[in-house]
């Protein structure tokens, strides 16, 4: 029979002290403990309350640490989410430089991704209500730039304004109407932001789909009151175009990426 270490007397304490161990087992820690003072030791520490406790004390210290990094993890991707939506507020003020929008566009959606996935268990709103905010993120996008392509093209073509209005009318109608939109967007991903810092749900395609119909709507808006002519008003509408494709493509990685960590784990 192999000797009877330490270590396994001391496995097999709890189940002493619960009074669960065979009577086998019985004998052997007794008469371990009687030859062990340490060992002894160790029985009398589990016996005291307070041993419970600190070890309680750890775990939670250890919580509050990991809680602390995923908060600074949060606030470091808040503020590139920021700095780069200031660069990109600055640089609608020349949109003929089409690379750096896509550039910061991609940047934004990053910092937005990390920011909301940045636990290991990511959970999810309720699937109704769930839908429903995503849907009025998703629609008002789509909106944007429907409304926006479909006048560029009339224009082009000579054709009939939308909504039948003149077109020194249709241009600050659109403009309140992707104003609008931003604010609505902006709202929704502040609300998945408040949410997510409150109870940790979240659903990362309205808030995606908040920061590119926000930006989205500004492009636009820089166009309408910067752009003159129609070539040049078609080359930025097509840029505004390719712009919400990188988003919408972006989205669907970073949805595919979660799927299979998803399966991995």
């Amino acid at each position: 029979m192999s000797e009877i270490t330490c270590n396994i007397i001391r496995d097999l304490l709890p189940s002493y002290m619960d009074k669960i161990a065979s009577d086998d087992s019985v004998r052997l820690i007794e008469a371990h403990l009687a030859a062990c003072q340490e060992c002894q030791d160790f029985k009398d520490r589990l016996e005291k309350p307070d041993f419970h406790v600190a070890h309680e004390t750890d775990n939670l210290d250890y919580l509050k640490k990991i809680r602390r990094l995923a908060d600074f993890k949060s606030a470091v991707c808040f503020l590139l989410l920021l700095i780069t939506g200031v660069f990109f507020l600055e640089y609608t003020r020349d949109l003929h430089q089409a690379k750096l929008f896509f550039l910061f566009a991609g940047m934004m959606l990053l910092c937005n991704y990390l920011l909301f996935f940045q636990h290991d268990k990511a959970e999810t709103t309720a699937k109704k209500r769930t839908l429903f905010v995503n849907g009025i993120s998703i629609v008002l996008a789509l909106y944007t730039v429907i409304i926006m392509q479909v006048s560029t093209y009339n224009w082009l073509a000579d054709r009939d304004t939308l909504f039948h209005m003149d077109y020194d009318k249709l241009g600050p109608f659109l403009h309140y109407q992707i104003i609008l939109v931003m604010v609505v967007e902006l709202t929704l991903w502040v609300r998945e932001l408040i949410v997510h810092i409150k109870t940790s749900h979240f659903s990362i395609v309205t808030s995606s789909f908040g920061i590119i119909g926000f930006y989205m709507s500004l492009y636009y808006i820089g166009m309408l009151k910067s752009v003159e002519t129609l070539d040049s008003f078609h080359m930025i509408s097509n840029n505004a175009l390719l712009l919400f494709a990188e988003g919408v493509g972006i989205l669907l990685i970073f949805l595919l990426v979660e799927k299979v960590k998803c399966k991995k784990a």
